[in-house]
């Protein structure tokens, strides 16, 4: 081999040194396929963790929300068996939070700081406390206003030739309970008693049954009919209200939208607090409107109960995006959000009531009866049973006037 060249001069070593050259570089090319096999497989691998890892938050997420909505479930069922059945809040241990709550407005009055009050009364017996019989407040009730308007021709007095002067419009409050009904193809169904309730200028009551709780029967009751209607949430009135040509409108009941606050007080205190704070303030105006004239109820609601109104809104859009799904505070902001122009709109007219518990309580009634009488022989007994009803409930001096349908 030559010192100045590299390459021997032999032709035996020439091949022998390419063949070897040529055997690493064979093994080379297979070192790196499997290095680029090794790393397809490791990034592979990379990507089946990151989709595990991804599943397993959303699982961890999904069972977080599921155990969170089982406690407040759970909640919510020893308060039903255990607990005070009222929404009412007693000082004690575990309310701290409430010093951070939004006071209420400066200029609102000292008659407003006694709200909380109970509405029934007690009295001292001997032995024991003895609760006076709750008066029912005609204002409290589901609303459904009505414009009775007639042609010209109906107008003109046939007896004296005059102009008749117009009588205003009513307000109707609404809300319905179930009742069995025996003689249907299954052998029984669940038939509907309907409540129809009319403020101070209006005072009926109206029962109306009917074999099923679609929306069918107030739409039929109510056809022809345009106003304010109070009632809650049920998903059958939407119907009614956005029906093309319709004339009713919607009144929510923010009993309701309270009672959804109260079940979460337990797994989000702080938040359900807060809103219940504003909502005491709500209610505290209307304990100070409940004799003012329908002007000045509308005024002072205006000027004192739409900021608290505000206040509300903007904090229930703060809490939308934040609180999990499927607890009882999601519930409770997704309902109060849904039916929000509802719910402020008993601002608009002093004839309006911020809650239907009025209503409701005209309905118990019929749910104590049922108690008692269990169930409707057939269906033609239901238009009969409230009829029943209101007939020894006026022998009591109990009951309003009926204007029942045929």
């Amino acid at each position: 081999m030559d010192d100045t060249n590299s390459l021997p001069n032999d032709l035996t070593e020439c091949h022998q040194l390419l063949l070897a050259a040529y055997q690493q570089s064979v093994q080379l090319e297979q070192q790196a396929t499997q290095a680029q096999r090794r790393a397809a497989e490791s990034e592979q691998q990379a990507v089946e963790l990151n989709r595990v890892l991804n599943e397993t938050a959303a699982s961890f997420e999904k069972l977080k929300q599921e155990h969170a909505a089982t406690l407040d479930e759970l909640a919510w069922y020893k308060r039903w068996a255990f607990g005070r059945r009222r929404e009412r809040f007693t000082e004690g241990q575990g309310q701290g939070h409430l010093f951070d709550l939004d006071p209420p407005a400066a200029n609102e009055s000292e008659d407003s700081a006694n709200a909380d009050k109970e509405a029934e009364v007690e009295t001292d017996v001997k032995g024991h406390r003895r609760r006076k019989r709750r008066q029912i407040d005609w204002d409290k009730l589901r609303q459904i206003r009505h414009e009775h308007d007639l042609s010209d021709e109906e107008k003109v007095c046939s007896c004296c030739g005059r102009t008749m002067d117009r009588i205003g419009e009513d307000v109707t409050r609404e809300d319905d309970t179930r009742v069995t009904v025996l003689g249907g193809e299954a052998g029984s169904f669940q038939g509907h008693f309907w409540t129809y309730i009319g403020d101070r200028e209006h005072p009926y009551s109206v029962y109306d049954f009917t074999t099923s709780h679609s929306r069918d029967g107030p739409a039929r009751f109510l056809q022809g009919y345009s106003g304010y209607l109070h009632a809650d949430a049920y998903t059958g009135y939407d119907a009614i209200f956005l029906a093309p040509g319709s004339g009713i409108i919607e009144v929510a009941c923010w009993s309701h939208a309270r009672r959804r606050f109260f079940d979460a007080v337990k797994s989000n205190p702080r938040e359900a607090h807060q809103v219940l704070e504003w909502i005491r303030q709500l209610y505290d105006i209307e304990d100070r409107v409940r004799d003012w004239s329908v002007a000045a109820r509308r005024e002072l609601r205006a000027r004192e109960a739409n900021p608290v109104l505000d206040k509300i809104e903007m904090y229930l859009a703060k809490l939308a995006p934040t609180a999990l799904p499927k607890t009882t505070l999601a519930k409770a902001v997704a309902y109060a959000r849904n039916q929000w122009e509802a719910l402020r709109r008993y601002t608009e007219d002093g004839r309006l009531t911020i809650d239907n518990n009025v209503s409701e309580r005209t309905l118990r009634h019929q749910a104590i009866g049922r108690k008692n009488w269990l169930f409707l022989g057939s269906e033609s007994a239901g238009p009969r049973r409230p009829v029943a009803r209101l007939a020894a409930g006026r022998v009591r001096g109990k009951e309003g006037i009926l204007a029942f349908p045929d």
